[in-house]
């Protein structure tokens, strides 16, 4: 017994051993991807992100961030990164590489929250792989630290969901999500975007919902319909719709109009009448629905 379980122990800390170590092989493989390039000339859009030229002083810095909010963390950090370390082509990409490379990290730590090892080390690789994770990660831009604070910030929530998280982390949690370019600038977009959402929802059912045609009225000759509160002489107003079950429909009996129930039954469906002096109508072949009934006209002339 003591023999069985001492293996039964051996082998899931091997196989513990066995991933952390794919997961540094593929930490190291996202690394040596991401390696090339750093060394080239900037474009454009790198001296604008990070080069002393896009905010060249501490006000310099404030005014951009006024601007620009949705590079708020990248463009403080890179701000006090340039100040300690000058201005160089590798030396601006270098935050940019190893938030690439945190991001991986993260991916693993994230996905091992709620699936196995083996489905987090695909997430890992899928990533470490992406031609276009590569290339930001290579890039004196934000995108690359955007993606890694976002990922953290998503981390930290979901330790403190699950209860799991210190008393610090909520601090962290917004720290992070405003330096990610989730502050109030974003929060506003992203409210008026979920408005327009909303409102292009309520609008699209509203077309939906629309009458597919014009409507028609019938006046009302008999009284199989009495109980439903339609006398003789009442005019029926329809819209031309897709019946459901349960709806006073006008539908064509022999050639002729008849004002009736639609209900279903054993699969069919038959006209009921809203008086028991009258019998249910089942068609003989296909029921032709012409409108659906929408409203009453009722006069005092008779």
């Amino acid at each position: 017994m003591a023999a069985n379980s001492s293996h039964g122990t051996v082998a899931p800390r091997r196989w513990t051993r066995r991933f952390d170590l794919a997961l540094v092989g593929i930490l190291l493989l996202a690394l040596l991807l991401r390696l090339p390039n750093l060394a080239r000339s900037l474009w454009y859009d790198e001296v604008g992100y990070s080069a002393k030229l896009g905010a060249p002083s501490l006000w310099g810095l404030m005014r951009y961030v006024l601007n620009e909010p949705g590079s708020l963390g990248y463009r403080v950090f890179m701000f006090l990164w340039l100040q300690v370390l000058g201005e160089n082509g590798v030396v601006l990409r270098l935050p940019s590489l190893a938030a690439g490379l945190g991001a991986v990290a993260l991916t693993y730590a994230l996905a091992r929250l709620c699936v196995s090892r083996q489905s987090a080390l695909l997430a890992v690789v899928l990533l470490a792989l992406s031609p276009v994770h590569v290339w930001y990660s290579q890039e004196a831009t934000p995108y690359s630290m955007a993606l890694f604070l976002l990922l953290a910030a998503v981390y930290v929530g979901s330790r403190i969901r699950g209860g799991t998280a210190g008393r610090h982390s909520y601090g962290l949690y917004t720290l992070l999500l405003i330096a990610a370019g989730l502050g109030p600038f974003a929060g506003t977009l992203a409210l008026a975007l979920h408005t327009s959402g909303v409102l292009g929802r309520l609008f699209a059912e509203a077309i939906e919902n629309a009458p597919p045609g014009p409507g028609f009225a019938l006046r009302v000759r008999g009284d199989s319909m009495i109980e439903a509160h339609i006398v003789p002489g009442d005019y029926a107003v329809f819209e031309r719709r897709e019946a459901r079950v349960g709806d006073i429909v006008a539908a064509l009996i022999g050639g002729e109009p008849t004002l009736k129930r639609l209900v279903h039954k054993d699969s069919r469906a038959y006209l009921k009448a809203e008086n028991p002096a009258y019998p249910d109508l089942q068609p003989v072949n296909e029921l032709l629905i012409q409108g659906v009934l929408v409203g009453l006209v009722r006069t005092t002339r008779r």
